[in-house]
């Protein structure tokens, strides 16, 4: 399959803020939302996302990471949105991302409803973190990286969302390798252990694991080699198993 990804923004913000930092705003004033709905990241009163810049360059990758930073620092200072460290482990650098009251009222002026944003779904899941982009799907000849061929997702009845569970990851493990080639050996796998048991059948069970995943500081590179895993390595049986047993906690 394949697809054109258009990133959104709203005109009037744009306007007042400038183009770029409109795009990056969308992006966050989403996953916050969504989050909102979702009941999830809250802290310190405000619904949080949160990404790496590295995670933004995948997503935006026609942005430079110098445009990335700075639509960034000026959306803090222009007091739309608020940084924040909410990390379990200290080597994470991972930076959270809130919109702040002042930036729900310029949504409202714009006439973006908190809460009914008018967003198209999401197509990857590259922030929070995460990655995550509102897009809107065209038949075009561009891959999304997230809608593979062979790939189902949780609209295809009775069988493993794989599209959903690779955007899980990309969206929580920004750091560890992306997927870019979903084949056959790894579609297998990812199949067989949703099928292993009932009770990992379902999206908050996976999401859940890669935030497992993240806590465990081996797998994350904080090891002699600086190796980090991905995900065809996290789905094979016996890693599987052991990090559902909490093996990698310790090390």
């Amino acid at each position: 399959m394949s697809s054109t990804l258009y990133h959104s923004f709203n005109i009037n913000i744009a306007k007042e803020y400038g183009i770029v930092d409109a795009v990056i705003f969308h992006h966050i004033s989403f996953w916050c939302d969504t989050n909102k709905q979702k009941d999830i990241n809250f802290r310190d009163e405000h619904y949080w996302t949160y990404s790496s810049i590295k995670a933004f360059l995948n997503i935006f990758n026609y942005l430079t990471e110098k445009k990335i930073r700075g639509a960034l620092n000026r959306l803090e200072e222009s007091g739309l949105i608020k940084k924040g460290n909410y990390n379990k482990i200290g080597y994470d650098r991972t930076t959270w991302y809130a919109v702040t009251e002042k930036g729900w009222e310029a949504l409202i002026r714009a006439n973006v409803p908190k809460g009914q944003m008018d967003l198209a779904k999401r197509a990857n899941g590259f922030s929070q973190k995460g990655e995550p982009i509102p897009d809107i799907n065209t038949n075009t000849n561009t891959d999304n990286i997230n809608t593979l061929p062979g790939m189902t997702s949780s609209k295809t009845k009775g069988r493993c969302p794989q599209e959903e569970i690779v955007a899980l990851y990309h969206e929580i493990l920004p750091e560890l390798k992306t997927m870019r080639i979903w084949g056959k050996n790894r579609q297998r796998a990812l199949n067989a252990r949703w099928k292993e048991d009932k009770s990992i059948q379902n999206l908050d069970w996976w999401r859940k694991f890669f935030e497992r995943v993240r806590e465990c500081p081996w797998l994350m590179g904080a090891n002699d080699r600086k190796w980090r895993a991905d995900l065809e390595w996290l789905l094979s049986p016996s890693k599987f198993i052991k990090i559902r047993e909490g093996d990698y906690l310790a090390k």
